[in-house]
């Protein structure tokens, strides 16, 4: 499978590997940062420091741009105030998108496609349009004021917009860094946040709307679990007492007495989710000690024991978002979105060189009973 209909990402399943532009995602996690990881998967090159200290620095004076009557702030927080959820207020938010402003602040960035200059204005829109809906939902007791961050570099300031704690230790913070990269890619168009924007630009529309896109995938059973996770990390924490398996097992149990799934456990394809074992890696690599690990490994012992389960990169990102200083579990999902704008940028740039609907008329007559169904 791997490479299949696409020369940026695969995955692999004897061994079970994910790889972009021929290289293990397991060797990016704690190889490259996140903003390194933005000119490797788009074009395949690494850019050099002046190249990515350039393209930081667009990101954050983007996103410090955005302040709360911004079209897009604006749009997003009505959302939020009608009830949507953070997918849907994201996308809202989108569509006070302004591409000419986009073009003008990334025009610098020439070492990427033309096309990219949308794409990154839109990853850099999002923590700013979460920051909206988490101050404007119903029942929030976040004041509604917001001043975007000014400080740092990007992924300092699209912190700054979602977290509830101070900044985190400089481990825990590359951290952080090392669980966006996990979402970048790795399955080629076969994840629906991939092959739903893949499908969209195939209809003429903007890059920034086929982006939007994307976010109607992040439900339950696809990087919204992450929202799930992060929730039972942090209700974990919130308990007074107990061990770290106890409070764990409680939650769980909870949560399955409901009838409900556990989100972050399990994989539709692997047996084995690689990128867990790499983060854990990456956390002893770093010296981190926190609650929120203590959980997760207490979360990987109780799921294994009585359900056969192993984590998958929902559990373990939400864990160093947690972690991060990030305790509302929407954002979470949200800023595992923001990590995969990269791969969906990536595909759209590939699809878009492509013919509308992938094929030729006399093409798809010949091989339409020769479609699979069972997978729509």
């Amino acid at each position: 499978m791997r490479y299949h209909g696409t020369d940026i990402d695969g995955v692999s399943l004897e061994p079970e590997k994910l790889e972009i532009r021929g290289t293990s995602l397991t060797d990016l996690i704690g190889g490259i940062d996140f903003i390194g990881s933005i000119p490797f998967t788009l074009t395949g090159e690494r850019a050099g420091v002046e190249a990515l200290a350039k393209l930081d620095a667009a990101l954050a004076g983007w996103l410090g741009s955005i302040a709360a009557e911004h079209p897009a702030f604006r749009l997003a927080a009505l959302a939020a105030e009608s009830g949507a959820g953070m997918a849907q207020a994201v996308t809202a938010g989108l569509m006070g998108f302004d591409k000419a402003a986009a073009k003008q602040a990334f025009a610098g960035i020439d070492f990427l496609p033309a096309d990219a200059a949308e794409g990154l204005a839109v990853t850099a829109t999002i923590p700013a349009l979460l920051a909206a809906w988490r101050r404007h939902k119903p029942g929030t007791k976040l004041a509604k004021d917001w001043q975007p961050p000014q400080a740092g570099g990007f992924v300092d300031r699209a912190l700054a917009a979602v977290a509830d704690a101070p900044p985190p230790s400089p481990a825990a913070r590359i951290f952080f860094d090392d669980a966006l990269v996990t979402w970048i890619g790795g399955f080629g168009y076969v994840p629906p946040s991939i092959m739903i924007p893949r499908i969209s630009i195939g209809t003429g529309v903007p890059v920034y709307h086929a982006l939007a896109a994307g976010f109607g995938a992040a439900g339950p059973m696809h990087i919204g679990a992450c929202e799930q996770a992060t929730g039972m990390i942090m209700a974990a924490l919130a308990l007074p007492q107990g061990t770290p398996e106890q409070r764990i097992k409680g939650v769980i149990d909870a949560v399955l007495a409901k009838g409900m799934r556990i989100g972050g456990f399990g994989h539709p394809l692997f047996l084995e989710d690689p990128r867990p074992p790499r983060l854990r890696q990456r956390a002893a690599e770093l010296g981190l000690a926190h609650p929120a690990l203590e959980l997760f490994e207490a979360a990987c012992a109780v799921m294994l024991a009585e359900h056969k389960l192993k984590p998958n990169v929902d559990f373990a990102t939400g864990t160093a978002f947690a972690m991060a200083g990030i305790r509302d579990p929407g954002a979470a999902a949200g800023i595992a979105m923001m990590g995969r704008t990269i791969g969906m940028l990536a595909h759209i740039i590939e699809r878009r060189a492509r013919p509308p609907f992938g094929v030729t008329s006399a093409t798809a007559r010949k091989y339409l009973d020769m479609v699979p169904k069972g997978w729509l």
